[in-house]
């Protein structure tokens, strides 16, 4: 069972078990990326789907300073879900990779919530 860790930096692995931004073995080192200061790198992975999920009951909301896309790296899709939300405490989004990147907001039949993007500084 995968054990979710909050802690600091990490980089999504090149060939994570799961999607979901919130379980600490698809990171490298194996922590969640989740604090004002925190940066969270983006390279070459199988595996570019990246999803914050949430529900009514347990809203979710990772914190970052930025997100790096390293030179080279794979076209990510970052997609918060009803309930589900990030937000930019830093720089934002840093694009080294020369390729579109993508965040999509979603709310889910039957949800009243939505996914949210939120930056906070600049």
């Amino acid at each position: 069972m995968a054990i979710n860790a909050h802690a600091g930096s990490a980089t999504w692995k090149s060939n994570p078990v799961s999607t979901d931004w919130s379980v600490a073995v698809n990171w490298m080192p194996e922590t969640v990326p989740d604090c004002d200061s925190c940066v969270a790198t983006f390279g070459t992975s199988a595996l570019p789907q990246v999803e914050l999920f949430g529900n009514n009951n347990t809203p979710l909301t990772e914190t970052v300073a930025r997100i790096t896309f390293t030179p080279g790296s794979s076209a990510y899709t970052i997609t918060a879900h009803s309930f589900g939300a990030l937000n930019f405490d830093g720089a934002g989004i840093v694009n080294q990779s020369g390729i579109q990147q993508n965040f999509k907001a979603e709310r889910e039949a039957g949800s009243m919530g939505v996914g949210q993007f939120f930056f906070s500084k600049g």
